[in-house]
């Protein structure tokens, strides 16, 4: 049997820095991975509080009398950092109804706009 000399027995140097740059690919693949995650959450998050501000106003302004929503046609509400803007056309899409509205828009990060819209109808009957 052949006896073990001092090369043979654990990794070399080379080894163990080829494992370490793999090691450290692997991790910064899962960094941007997680990166991306965190950004796509704020995305849906931010989007999610529009769409119940959006909900919030449509509710306030399906509370209003038939004959008040019709005096209205649009306003601009600031809502945090939110403008809500709604929009009222009587008459549509026909005689005693109203269409409203309600769109959201905000910023991101980056500057670029976004937009949540909804729109219902209310009938005078």
């Amino acid at each position: 049997m052949k006896t073990p000399t001092l090369n043979d027995k654990g990794f070399t140097l080379v080894e163990l820095m080829t494992a370490v740059v793999i090691l450290t690919f692997g991790i910064l693949a899962v960094s941007t991975m997680q990166i991306s995650a965190i950004q796509g959450n704020n995305v849906a998050n931010r989007t999610t509080q529009a769409t119940n501000i959006a909900q919030f106003h449509a509710e306030e302004i399906l509370s209003w009398s038939f004959d008040d929503i019709r005096t209205k046609t649009t306003n601009n509400i600031t809502h945090d950092s939110y403008t809500v803007n709604y929009t009222v056309t009587p008459d549509t899409p026909k005689k005693n109804a109203t269409s409203i509205t309600v769109n959201v828009a905000w910023k991101n990060k980056v500057g670029s706009n976004n937009t949540v819209s909804t729109t219902f109808i209310k009938t005078k009957y």
